[in-house]
């Protein structure tokens, strides 16, 4: 999630809000390797509903999946960096 996030910088997750509930950043899971920090978006009138996965990084192509497939770990309410 670079240049936002950077190796070595710690956040904050509230655990407590491990659903989507609105755009914004949260610590996620997909299933294979280390959970991650990706920005969320929905995708609107999706029939199931399907959410944006976005990076900071322009690098990452942003994606799109069924948000049931998607495992929500907490939201990123708070960092602290090293910069």
């Amino acid at each position: 999630m670079q240049p936002n996030y950077l190796p070595g910088d710690r956040v904050l997750i509230d655990l407590s809000q491990d659903r989507f509930t609105m755009d914004t950043v949260y610590a996620i899971s997909y299933g294979y390797g280390d959970p991650q920090i990706k920005r969320l978006q929905q995708v609107p009138f999706s029939e199931p509903q399907e959410v944006m996965i976005i990076s900071d990084n322009p690098g990452y192509k942003v994606f799109t999946v069924p948000l049931a497939r998607l495992k929500i770990i907490g939201r990123i309410c708070g960092q602290v960096s090293r910069r």
